[in-house]
């Protein structure tokens, strides 16, 4: 969805590098694997508080919303590992470190 996305309308830092056509697909591929998980965690959170929703009215039991600090927690670690993932990946070519060894891509 995102490469059907004008390229003005991306908020990357070194837009004109990676949205080139040397870098697009690489780009897209980086984005598309990473938003992929992003949104299997999302599937995920709704699957678990559907089931937390309907559970108590199947099989009615009375105690601690312990499912909802397990949940929150496991969000909470899901977020940092993948923040960090994605940055460690990304950190590759900062700003100044890729405008002195690469070359800008030529538009066609």
């Amino acid at each position: 969805m995102i490469a059907s996305v004008p390229p003005q309308l991306i908020n990357l830092p070194n837009k004109q590098y990676w949205l080139c056509a040397g870098h697009l697909a690489e780009t897209m591929a980086f984005l598309n694997s990473y938003f992929a998980w992003f949104g299997l965690r999302d599937l995920l959170i709704m699957i678990l508080r559907f089931d937390m929703r309907f559970s108590p009215i199947l099989h009615p039991i009375t105690g601690p919303m312990f499912p909802a600090v397990v949940h929150l927690a496991g969000f909470l670690v899901f977020m940092v590992v993948w923040l960090a993932r994605c940055s460690r990946d990304s950190a590759g070519c900062r700003r100044t470190d890729c405008e002195s060894r690469v070359k800008p891509c030529q538009s066609r």
